[in-house]
């Protein structure tokens, strides 16, 4: 079977449009009454189609080795990861001091649900396409490294707009370019999937995990 429609540049700028575009708006606008994470799963699935059928095989014909996945220096990453979470910590303090540690003294076995699934049905399915997919699938829309990982963050930071607060985009900016760097340098969707899942528990556990949440329907 042939993909050639899937690898047009006319096509992959339409895909981009309506997959980090035109999703998040709609997620935004609320013009469907079911929850953001059913709305995504399009996205994700077509992410994960088109990678096996066009990217994967494509990168095998060019003959090349596949780029060598890398690790940080473990001191340094414990500092910055310990460093960013004290971060977040010292956010919640400011913000939600009535919050603060909420979730975890006041409704543990929901803090251990979210310990447990928001790294495998959130963060995962997040960093396959924001990262995985749209670094291998757009680089020839945003040539040039710099270009690349400015408009992932970009348009990470702009998904989280769909919450109506300040704080999630302002937020996820920060992670986002965080997280396109650490892809960008080292390769490594585990380590990916650490931070994130590290960063984005410690945002439920401290007490600003509202800000990052919406019910279906609201």
């Amino acid at each position: 079977m042939s993909f050639r429609l899937l690898q047009k540049r006319w096509f992959i700028a339409l895909e981009f449009l309506l997959l980090f575009i035109g999703f998040p708006v709609i997620a935004w606008l609320e013009w469907f009454q079911v929850s953001i994470f059913v709305i995504y799963l399009i996205p994700v699935l077509w992410s994960i189609a088109v990678y096996f059928m066009v990217i994967g095989p494509s990168l095998q014909d060019t003959g090349e080795p596949p780029r060598k996945t890398t690790f940080p220096d473990p001191g340094q990453w414990i500092v910055k990861t310990v460093c960013i979470v004290g971060g977040i910590a010292l956010l919640a303090w400011l913000l939600e001091r009535e919050n603060f540690l909420g979730i975890p003294r006041h409704r543990p076995g929901l803090w251990a649900i979210i310990l447990v699934f928001y790294p495998l049905i959130s963060v995962a399915p997040q960093e396959f396409l924001y990262r995985v997919f749209y670094f291998h699938r757009y680089n020839s829309l945003f040539p040039g490294k710099t270009m690349l990982l400015v408009s992932n963050t970009l348009v990470f930071a702009g998904l989280h707009v769909m919450y109506d607060n300040w704080l999630a985009p302002a937020l996820t900016l920060a992670g986002g370019w965080l997280f396109a760097l650490s892809w960008h340098r080292h390769h490594n969707f585990l380590l990916l999937w650490l931070e994130h899942a590290l960063y984005g528990l410690a945002i439920f556990t401290f007490g600003l995990g509202r800000y990052f949440f919406e019910a279906p329907g609201q």
